[in-house]
Order: structure tokens, then C-alpha cells, then sequence
């Protein structure tokens, strides 16, 4: 075993490494190679106390080197997955795999900046009130999980084409929301208290999430919560994550039949291939960044997408207000660029990913701030899940699943969600405390 001194000299090795294959890149197998094994050390070197940190890194790389890797090289960066007709040339596929392994080395820089170490916090409080709170939790799941059921179902009939673009017959208004955001409040309360009922109906919660075509949130919503009650297994994280991986693919990719085929995707899917196929369709996150490298600054699209977006929907539900920002999502008007019919008629996009948009809007600079913010901000989550509490507790459950998609998904749109979900929640989280919070003690 290595002792951490020595540890952090082969990181610092393969950090020089890293970075020589960035600004002298010798081809591309071999800045693919470096890459490639820079990400499996790193999985290994990030300590299993920042077991969030170390999950971004992991899961970066299952998005962004795997996929090339198995998929065929730079022969499969020169024509792609989701869009076959994207060309990069030799220079630009090589300029896609640097950017990538940018991101990673600011990442791992910033781990020498924050110490590992832990501190448990115990708050030291108990419930009241049972009776209502129970009540209160099992009526607000039926509504809740009774939502979304309906939403399953509508998207199943209808097309998931639909749900993208707001055209569902169930949509979600300010009522059920609201008290979405009283379930979660709730739940986030006895799960701080290490209650199994509220466990339980939180993982019921995610699944509905995941059956509904929110597939991403749903899935790190579950593995995040796991980690959070279960707290021995967050030093176990590889098998944690060979389980993952094991049992997450039959069902994201069942679920992503459901989407396309409705309740006729048993017709149509194969358990055999669905794991194959879950590394093509990871080639869709990729096939994000060759679009960028590729096209230049050509498509209007706008960071502040996410914020004018939940700005637009609520103004709409709740006072029935249509507005348009003129602001456009990353993801789809990069699909419409490519292939306005696809978009149209089924819905699906590139997957967005933070790194993508980093390099878009702000160049190389933005891509080694994102690399860095984001272990900072792991190591933040990381570092709270030690913490007892209802409001910690309330934001790893919230935020953190956002966040982590952000590796696939909008750069900063994650914070805006997460923000005003939060600010919504304040009514809730002080309702809890005034009703159900008997003397809280920090030792």
C-alpha cells in the first residue's frame, strides 16, 4: 500500500505527463493513452472520505474516455455515434481528447488545495410530533408518487418527444410542486435521523423519477442517498461502483426503450445488448464536445439557458403568463444544427455536457475553472454528508444529484436549479423545525 507522500508523487508525475500531452501532443494515441490511465489512477488516488469528488472523476471518464476507448479510437472520432455525419479532422480529434484531459488535470491540481480529512458533526435533536409527521410524509408521497405516475404513463402514450418540449397532457403545476418540495423537507428530516421508512419512500421517489425519463437525476439520486444512510459504503466505493455498474445499465437503458417505444419496449429490448449499447449512447455525451470542436462559435445558445427556462415555466403555470427570453438550450440547438428532422420528430438530443459548454463560451480558461470548481464543490457535498441536519441533509439531496449531471448537462444550469429549488424549500425546512424539531444540540 502507498503511503500518501508516495501517492502523491505519482499523481504529480502523471500530472506533468498530463500536461505535456496537452500542450505537446505527440498523436493522439498517445495523449488517448495518457489520458486514459491518468483517470484510472486518479480513481484510485482521491481518498474514499471525498467519495463525491471521487465519483466525478468516475464518472467523467465513463462519459468522456471509455466511450472512446471502445468505441473504435480515433476512427470513431472522426465520424461519431449519435450523429455519424460530425467529421473531425486528425487535429481537432486530438484538440478533443487534450481538452478533456485539461479539465481532468485542474481537477486533480485542486486536490492538493483541500485536506481530506472530515469532521462528523452530531446534531443532536429528535423528532416530535410523530404522529403528523408520518402523516404528513405518507400524504404528500401518495400525491407525489401519484404524479408522477400519471407523468410515466402520458410520456409512454405520448411520446417523449412531448415531455422535451413541454407539449405533454400532464404537466406538473405550482401545487404539486410545492408539495414535492414539503415531501423532501420531510424526507430529508428523517433521513437525517437515519429513519428507514423515509429511506425507502426516497428511493420509491427516485425510481419514479428514473421510470419517467428523468433518468440521470433519478440514478444519482437513489446512489447518493444509499451512500448518505448507508455510510460504510462510501469507503468501498469500487465495489460500490462494480455493483453499479452491473445493475445500472438493464435498467437506464430499459427506461430509455420506454421513452422511444412506449409499453412496447419489452418487444424491443435485448438485456445482452443493452450493455453494449449503454456505452454508444455515453457516446452521445462525447459526440457534444466533437460538435464544439468542430462547428466553432456558430449556434446562439446562452449559459443563463436553465435560469430564464424555470423562469418561463412559472410564470406560465402560475400566472398563466407566456414569455420568451429568446435565450436557447445547448443541447438542442446543437441537435437542430445537425439534424433539424431527428430533433422534431423524436425528441432526442446531444447529451449537454459541462466541459463542452466550458470550452464554448470561455475557451481553455473556462475549461481548467470548470475542472477545478468542480472538485472544489464535490469535495463541499463530500465534506456535508458527515454533517446531521435537515438543511445539509435537504441540499446534498437536492443539489447533488444536479451537480453530478452537470457532467453531462449545462454548465451552470444545475446552480440555478438548485438555487430556487432551495429557496423554495425555506418555507418547508422552517415549518419542519417549528413542528417536528425537539432541542438540536451541535457537538
Amino acid at each position: 500500500m502507498l503511503s500518501l507522500s508516495k501517492k502523491t508523487m505519482v499523481v504529480f508525475v502523471f500530472v506533468f505527463v498530463a500536461l505535456a500531452a496537452v500542450f505537446f501532443p505527440i498523436s493522439f494515441n498517445f495523449v488517448l493513452l495518457v489520458c486514459f490511465l491518468f483517470w484510472v489512477v486518479g480513481v484510485f488516488f482521491i481518498p474514499s472520505s471525498l467519495f463525491v469528488s471521487r465519483f466525478y472523476w468516475f464518472i467523467f471518464g465513463i462519459f468522456f474516455i471509455l466511450p472512446v476507448v471502445f468505441l473504435g479510437g480515433s476512427e470513431y472520432l472522426l465520424q461519431g455515434a449519435f450523429l455519424t455525419d460530425i467529421y473531425l479532422t486528425d487535429s481537432q480529434a486530438i484538440l478533443l481528447i487534450r481538452l478533456v484531459l485539461f479539465h481532468l488535470v485542474f481537477f486533480m491540481l485542486a486536490t492538493f488545495l483541500v485536506s481530506d480529512s472530515v469532521v462528523v458533526k452530531n446534531i443532536d435533536y429528535e423528532i416530535r410530533n410523530i404522529v403528523l409527521f408520518y402523516f404528513l410524509l405518507i400524504v404528500t408521497a401518495v400525491i407525489v408518487l401519484g404524479f408522477n405516475l400519471l407523468e410515466m404513463n402520458a410520456v409512454y402514450t405520448q411520446g417523449y418527444a412531448a415531455f422535451q418540449s413541454d407539449e405533454l397532457s400532464v404537466k406538473k403545476n405550482f401545487f404539486i410542486l410545492l408539495v414535492e418540495f414539503l415531501f423532501l423537507s420531510l424526507v430529508s428530516l428523517g433521513m437525517s435521523k437515519k429513519k428507514y421508512f423515509c429511506f425507502f419512500l426516497l428511493m420509491i421517489y427516485s425510481f419514479s423519477l428514473i421510470f419517467t425519463g428523468i433518468r440521470m437525476p433519478g440514478a444519482c439520486l437513489a446512489f447518493f442517498a444509499f451512500l448518505h444512510f448507508f455510510t460504510y459504503w462510501r469507503s468501498k466505493f469500487i465495489l460500490v461502483m462494480i455493483a453499479t455498474l452491473i445493475m445500472a445499465p438493464p435498467v437506464l437503458m430499459f427506461t430509455q426503450s420506454l421513452r422511444v417505444y412506449g409499453y412496447s419496449a419489452l418487444d424491443y429490448f435485448d438485456l445482452a445488448y443493452g450493455y453494449f449499447d449503454l456505452i454508444r449512447v455515453l457516446g452521445y455525451t462525447v459526440d457534444t464536445l466533437k460538435a464544439v470542436v468542430s462547428i466553432g462559435d456558430v449556434v446562439d445558445v446562452s449559459p443563463f439557458f436553465k435560469l430564464f427556462q424555470i423562469l418561463t415555466i412559472f410564470l406560465d403555470r402560475v400566472f398563466s403568463v407566456e414569455v420568451d427570453f429568446g435565450y436557447k438550450a445547448f443541447a438542442p440547438e446543437f441537435t437542430k444544427y445537425y439534424d433539424l428532422d431527428l430533433f422534431e420528430r423524436t425528441g432526442t438530443t446531444f447529451g449537454s455536457a459541462s466541459v463542452a459548454e466550458a470550452w464554448y463560451y470561455w475557451g481553455w480558461g473556462g475549461v481548467a475553472l470548470v475542472g477545478s470548481a468542480a472538485f472544489f464543490i464535490s469535495c463541499w457535498f463530500s465534506k456535508i454528508a458527515y454533517s446531521g441536519g435537515l438543511v445539509l441533509t435537504l441540499i446534498y439531496l437536492v443539489a447533488l444529484p444536479k451537480f453530478i449531471i452537470s457532467v453531462r448537462n449545462e454548465v451552470l444550469g444545475w446552480f440555478f436549479e438548485s438555487a430556487i429549488h432551495l429557496l423554495l424549500c425555506v418555507p418547508f425546512v422552517i415549518f419542519c423545525y417549528v413542528a417536528f424539531v425537539k432541542k438540536e444540540k451541535i457537538s
